[in-house]
Formats: C-alpha cells, sequence, structure tokens
C-alpha cells in the first residue's frame, strides 16, 4: 500500500514535529535566543514586555530554550488541532501539524527564535479562538480570548500592530454580533490597558505603552526588512509565496466545494497571511515577524496538496524539507 501524505494520521505527524522541534532547539541554541527589544519611550518605569523576554532568554537561557521549544510544539499542535476540529480540507488528515514546524523553521531568522516561537504560539491561540467564534448563538468566550491573545501579541512585539485589523474582520466574516465585537475589543485592549495601570503604578506614565507605537512606526525605514535580506535569505520564503499563491488560487476555483465553516476560516486564515505580509513593511519589522507566516501558510497549503495529485502533494513536501534542510545548511555553514 502507497502512503498517501495528504491523508497523514496523527502519530507520524507528531513524530515529525517532535524531529523538528529538536531541529529547532538545535538552531537558536547556535544563533542566540533572542533579538534585541524595540527601544522604550521615557516614561515605562517597568520596562517593556519584549525587554522582560530578551532579559529573561539572556539570565536564563536553558529555561528559555525550554519555553520556546514548548512554544513551538503548542503553536503546531493547536494548528493542526483547528484543521481537523472544522474539518477544513473534507479529508482526515494532521498535515498541517509537520508544515507548521517545517515552514516556521524555514523562515526562522538567525536570532530571535524566542520571540519567534511565542509570537507564533500567541497568533496559533488568536485564530484557534476566532476560528470557535463561527457558530450559532453567542461566541463571547472564544472572541474574548482571540483578542486577549491578539492584544498580548501587539504588547509583546509592537511590530504586529498593524495585525489588529484582524480583529474586525474577524468579528465581520463570522458574522458575530455588535456585543460579540465590543467584547472581543476588551480583550485585545485588556493587556495594553494593564501594561498601562501597572507601568502608572510603579510610578511612570499611563500612556507610555501607547506612545511606544508611535516611535515603532513613526520612524524611517519602511520596507527595510524586505531590502536588508540578502538573496540566499529568500529562498525557501520565495518558494513558501508560491506554495500559498497556488494554495489560494486553488481554493477560490472551488471555494463552495468545501463547507460553510470551513470556508470562512480559510479566507481568515488567508486575511492573516496578508497581514503579516503588510506588518514585515512596516520601519520596526524584523525577520522574525515574517516567521509568523508559517502559520496560516501551513494552514492554507494542505489545501492545495489535497487537490492535486498524491504523487504531487508528496514531491511538494519533499521539496519543502530539502529546501529547509539547505537554508540550514547555508544559514549556519554546518
Amino acid at each position: 500500500m502507497r502512503y498517501d501524505i495528504t491523508r497523514q494520521p496523527l502519530v507520524p505527524a507528531f513524530l515529525t514535529l517532535v524531529a523538528l522541534a529538536a531541529l529547532f532547539a538545535w538552531c537558536f541554541g547556535r544563533s542566540g535566543l533572542v533579538a534585541p527589544a524595540v527601544p522604550s519611550p521615557d516614561g515605562m518605569a517597568v520596562g517593556t514586555p519584549d525587554g522582560w523576554l530578551a532579559a529573561f532568554g539572556a539570565a536564563c537561557p536553558s529555561w528559555a530554550r525550554a519555553a520556546a521549544v514548548a512554544a513551538f510544539l503548542f503553536a503546531a499542535m493547536s494548528t493542526g488541532r483547528m484543521s481537523v476540529r472544522h474539518n477544513l480540507y473534507g479529508v482526515g488528515t494532521c498535515l498541517a501539524i509537520p508544515l507548521v514546524g517545517i515552514f516556521l523553521l524555514g523562515l526562522l531568522p538567525a536570532g530571535g527564535a524566542l520571540q519567534a516561537a511565542v509570537g507564533a504560539l500567541l497568533l496559533a491561540y488568536s485564530t484557534k479562538n476566532f476560528a470557535r467564534s463561527f457558530r450559532n448563538g453567542y461566541a463571547f468566550d472564544a472572541l474574548l480570548r482571540g483578542g486577549g491573545y491578539l492584544g498580548l501579541l501587539v504588547v509583546l512585539f509592537p511590530a504586529t500592530l498593524p495585525l489588529v485589523v484582524l480583529l474586525p474582520f474577524a468579528v465581520v466574516l463570522f458574522r458575530r454580533t455588535l456585543r460579540e465585537a465590543a467584547v472581543a475589543l476588551f480583550g485585545a485592549l485588556l493587556p495594553l490597558l494593564l501594561l498601562g495601570y501597572v507601568t502608572w503604578g510603579a510610578g511612570g506614565r499611563f500612556v507610555a505603552p501607547f506612545l511606544r507605537f508611535g516611535g515603532a512606526f513613526g520612524a524611517d525605514g519602511w520596507l527595510g526588512m524586505w531590502l536588508s535580506q540578502p538573496a540566499t535569505a529568500w529562498l525557501f520564503p520565495g518558494f513558501l509565496l508560491l506554495l500559498d499563491l497556488a494554495a489560494v488560487a486553488a481554493l477560490l476555483r472551488s471555494l463552495y466545494g468545501v463547507g460553510i465553516q470551513p470556508r470562512f476560516i480559510l479566507i481568515y486564515n488567508m486575511g492573516v497571511l496578508v497581514a503579516v505580509l503588510l506588518a514585515c513593511c512596516g520601519p520596526a519589522a524584523d525577520a522574525a515577524l515574517l516567521s509568523l507566516a508559517a502559520l496560516p501558510s501551513a494552514v492554507l497549503v494542505p489545501a492545495l496538496f489535497v487537490r492535486v495529485r498524491p504523487a504531487l502533494a508528496t514531491l511538494l513536501y519533499l521539496v519543502s524539507a530539502a529546501l529547509l534542510a539547505v537554508k540550514i545548511l547555508l544559514q549556519y555553514s554546518i
């Protein structure tokens, strides 16, 4: 019996993910755990969340590595569970689980692995909860958590501020009421308000956390992330972009051939991918931000694989793994 990659069951998918997690631990062990934190304005008496994360990585590298690997595993498993729970592809497959690992490693820069893993985890949980909100009846709990994870992502990494457009996009796309939209907005604002309150209570300025976004997006250097990368760094992202475009084209061609819930969740992930790419155009964006595109890509690409011949799907899967190996060889000069 021939093995069909598009019907990948849970056990081989999870074992592949564990192997990729070990490779992930090895990679950021060589390249560094954290990237420099964004400079904070005056009045941040308690520091900034990304500064806390950087300090944790510098003070406790072993614990930081364990936390990053755990975030890597939970982000992949959460994304794969969402695809299975909502039957996004019409067939039983856990292919999204190893694809998250492959794509995240392929987009991972030489440094900042802890930020990339934590950011991927928060985006995965936000996407999962917004997808859960598309149901009959009210979904206050799912929207509160989805908005909260999105707000926490923005507070931790100010360069992700353009991703806040995902909140109204989810509310409109999943046909939520105005009261539910208010709950989602409250969840998104809560992390920032709490940070402002703690800063004010420590003797700083309440508005200081809000001013960080002006500093991050008021500087020069738009499109700097795209222009500063060497040509070899675009090998894997370029291939992944082609896969994404092919997946979107395949979905749009047969968009009404899937159920209503999978259709809207896949459209939402298209919006997540576009929002991440737009966020990468900001002056505060870095290569670690681009790694967030691994999550929506891992949701969309299996929709392409199940629509082509199994031999072609297996070939594309193997090419992705081969390009990942080439990327690691070039990046770390083994």
